[in-house]
């Protein structure tokens, strides 16, 4: 019986070593590559490449010996969610400065923008987290949460000033002259320069601040 197990575990031991054998170069350094990939952090884009073009280069008999081929698979769709997602996140902070109108919902927009597009990167998988440019996105949320805290009181501070030059006087004021008013001169020696953020809290104060705005 003890002869008969020996015998056995010999046997899968030369099937083995036989298919090992049987492995080409190239199958075998597509198998180091995979396994050198590792744990996914940001940088691990260009190991993922070099593994699937070594890939793409064997033969069909070739590829069906890779045995860790399975781990390559998972990461290349890891990569191509994460690409995908940072394509969003590139989108939206080069369109941050192109986001703001005179409507209520737009002063915030991008905010919401990008609180929305954080929760969805929280549902992503870990390997996938792992390849996305997420501080990106974190630093834009964090400077336009500044500026939405910043900018009514900077707003309310241009209206009073206009209102002071006005005072007592009956006047209407169009949107197009108040942004002209305040952006090029300045009002009361205060500085003309008004970021996005700023102008829309200032539109919407106008109108209902400011008698006669239209």
């Amino acid at each position: 019986m003890y002869k008969k197990i020996v015998l056995a575990v010999i046997l899968v031991l030369a099937v083995v070593f036989m298919a090992s054998c049987s492995k080409t170069e190239a199958t075998k350094n597509v198998e180091t590559l995979i396994e050198s990939i590792g744990e996914l952090n940001a940088d691990s884009k260009k190991a993922i490449n070099e593994a699937i073009k070594a890939y793409e280069a064997l033969s069909d008999e070739e590829k069906e010996k890779v045995s860790n081929y399975s781990e390559l698979e998972s990461k290349k769709a890891s990569l191509e969610e994460a690409e995908e997602f940072n394509k969003k996140i590139k989108k939206l902070v080069k369109n941050k400065d192109n986001k703001f109108t005179d409507s209520k919902d737009s002063i915030t927009d991008i905010l919401e923008d990008s609180k929305e597009l954080l929760a969805e990167y929280e549902a992503l998988s870990e390997d996938t987290k792992a390849l996305v440019k997420i501080d990106d996105l974190k630093a834009l949320i964090e400077k336009f949460e500044q500026y939405v805290a910043n900018a009514e009181d900077a707003a309310k501070a241009y209206i009073k000033a206009f209102k002071e030059v006005f005072k007592g006087k009956k006047y209407t004021v169009t949107k197009i002259y108040c942004i002209k008013q305040i952006s090029s001169d300045g009002v009361d020696g205060l500085s003309g320069t008004l970021t996005m953020v700023t102008l829309g809290a200032f539109l919407i104060l106008c109108k209902e601040s400011v008698p006669g705005f239209a």
